[in-house]
């Protein structure tokens, strides 16, 4: 049995997730764990889309 993500849940703000983008986020891309994002919004990163689909009942 394998993990298949991770959480992360800050302890104290605002300083933690700062550290974790500039600490963090370099080191899991140069791990190839974490993808360089392609879009500029969550949705187009992941699902390569600005829309939702015409058949998605969130449309």
């Amino acid at each position: 049995m394998g993990v298949d993500g991770i959480n992360v849940k800050e302890v104290v703000r605002p300083e933690t997730l700062t550290d974790f983008v500039d600490l963090a986020v370099p080191e899991l891309r140069e791990r190839d764990v974490l993808d360089t994002p392609t879009g500029e919004t969550l949705r187009e990163q992941s699902c390569g889309r600005s829309r939702l689909p015409s058949g998605h009942p969130g449309r």
